[in-house]
């Protein structure tokens, strides 16, 4: 219970000290609402995931020999040796190719098992990739913004995968319901895969996404995609038939690059852009199936060399 106290200069003052008291009080109460990830993400000076060579110079290594920024908010680097790892508490980036094999830095081959605590807030581009052996990446139950699903990385809602760990031996996986996005280098390198099922809600799938899932026999593209990345489907070999559906509008650079056991691709009218080397290393490709009367605009897109291969339907 407060008491009152006397309009005197003395009282005054000590109604002052008592604002000033109760409004700090009221801005820690207020700041602890909100988690560590929220606040780290609110006062750190560079949430940039891009790695700079002055990063890496001034950087600091941990006793694992993991390189991060000299607040430590930042990780920048993994050493090739690491088999299982935990991200430091401070943390709130995980930087572009962070596990990746790099020249200069060596292959993550022994790398099983990644912990990813409550701090991070954002983690970069192919943070994972060439990490041929990782198993399980666990994202700590308080952590905000990622969850894990059975060592399988996505956003907290669920609606973007973010990484299946190339390590992971199952061979039937079906993406869950609600996922929108697969993102970059998703599915890169999976190749005990052999049957991968896309829900009905994906609409994005970004560059790399299945790139060398070479076990995989078929992908069936759900009817509400609208993008398909640079190289989406590259060097997956085991697949024979393909069909695009007609909410895509334009076929990425090389999104069939290398995919040697493909025979046929089905292509909607609603193509109006078609890249480079899409079908290039195809070799057992026979047929290239568009809707009657396009022939004249497929050919405008498409090299001379598969001109002979287009099939009116």
């Amino acid at each position: 219970m407060i008491n009152k106290i006397k309009h005197t200069r003395c009282g005054n003052e000590l109604l002052l000290l008592f604002a000033v008291f109760c409004s700090t009080a009221n801005a820690e109460n207020f700041t602890s609402t909100f988690p560590n990830t929220n606040t780290s993400a609110l006062y750190d000076g560079n949430n940039s995931t891009e790695v700079t060579k002055e990063d890496l110079e001034n950087g600091v290594k941990d006793e694992r020999g993991v390189l991060y920024s000299k607040d430590g908010k930042r990780l920048l680097k993994a050493p090739a040796d690491l088999r299982e790892y935990r991200v430091k508490d401070r943390t709130t980036v995980i930087c572009d190719n962070a596990f990746k094999m790099e020249v200069g830095f060596g292959s993550n081959s022994e790398l099983r098992k990644v912990v990813i605590p409550p701090s991070v807030t954002t983690i970069g581009n192919s943070v994972f990739t060439s990490c041929k052996n990782l198993e399980n990446i666990e994202v700590e139950t308080s952590n905000m913004y990622f969850i894990s699903d059975g060592g399988i990385l996505f956003t907290s809602d669920k609606k973007t995968l973010i990484c299946f760990p190339a390590g992971k031996q199952i061979l039937k996986y079906a993406i869950p319901e609600g996922v929108t996005t697969i993102e970059k280098e998703a599915f890169c390198n999976c190749v005990s895969l052999e049957s991968l099922t896309l829900p009905s809600t994906v609409t994005t799938i970004k560059e790399k996404a299945f790139f060398d899932c070479a076990s995989v026999k078929a992908f069936d593209i759900p009817s509400r995609v609208t993008t398909i990345g640079k190289s989406a489907f590259r060097a997956c070999i085991n697949i024979t038939s393909i069909t695009v559906p007609q909410s895509v509008t334009s076929i990425s650079d090389e999104v069939f690059l290398g995919c040697m056991s493909l025979k046929t691709v089905k292509l909607p009218q609603s193509i109006d852009s078609i890249g480079l080397k899409v079908f290039a290393g195809c070799r057992s490709l026979e047929s290239i199936v568009i809707p009657r009367g396009t022939s004249e605009k497929f050919r405008s897109m498409l090299a001379e060399n598969l001109h002979s291969k287009l099939r009116e339907e």
